[in-house]
């Protein structure tokens, strides 16, 4: 994330913008004050002035790499408030990839699916699982060896319910698609169990 901070003077108009990588809200705050006293200086603006600043906060593309191209492409990522995914999302998607909820196990539509295709995030789209490194857990949820390429989900510590976890999210909007476990097949060793409400399957081009 960048932050771009505008200064105006009421007695001599705008000053200049600068791009910054967002530090911490104590070194921001500090930044700005230095920011407007340098702006002040009497070398360059010989009257009093009266500064408003702007903040304006931007968020950096990501890296996403797309199954259809082949090739890694960097995408906006997606921010929505839980009342805004609550009006686009079915009911048990935004309970399971905005809440950190979780489907009973084999009631999924996916768990015992053999379709060839790709796996995308309910919410965005994002390609996550291939079908060709799904396997049969036997957990009652959809379980992947390795996702499409690592940059596409984000893992994370998750203490909830007494345990401790790996959670697995999308990396471009953050929904919860389920969690990661080291008891997997060869060559990755790895399990990522998934919910089948926080996916969407797309079939395969022929």
């Amino acid at each position: 994330m960048k932050v771009q901070v505008s200064l105006r003077s009421r007695e001599t108009g705008p000053a200049s913008f600068r791009m910054f990588p967002a530090p911490g809200i104590f070194s921001f705050y500090h930044y700005c004050r230095h920011f407007a006293r340098q702006c002040s200086d009497a070398s360059f603006y010989p009257l009093p002035c009266t500064w408003t600043i702007q903040v304006i906060f931007t968020q950096a593309k990501i890296p996403i790499f797309s199954v259809a191209s082949g090739k890694v492409e960097l995408m906006d990522p997606i921010s929505r408030t839980d009342a805004e995914w609550k009006v686009i999302l079915r009911k048990d998607t935004f309970e399971i990839a905005r809440l950190q909820a979780t489907e009973p196990a084999f009631t999924g539509k996916y768990h015992d699916c053999h379709m060839d295709g790709i796996y995308t995030c309910a919410c965005c789209g994002t390609d996550l699982f291939d079908s060709k490194a799904k396997f049969d857990s036997g957990t009652g949820w959809p379980s992947f060896s390795s996702p499409v390429a690592p940059g596409n989900v984000r893992t994370s510590q998750d203490r909830s319910h007494g345990m401790i976890r790996t959670e697995v999210v999308c990396s471009r909007c953050g929904a919860h698609l389920g969690h990661v476990f080291p008891d997997g097949p060869r060559p990755t060793g790895m399990r990522y169990c998934m919910n089948s409400a926080a996916l969407m399957l797309v079939k395969r081009s022929p």
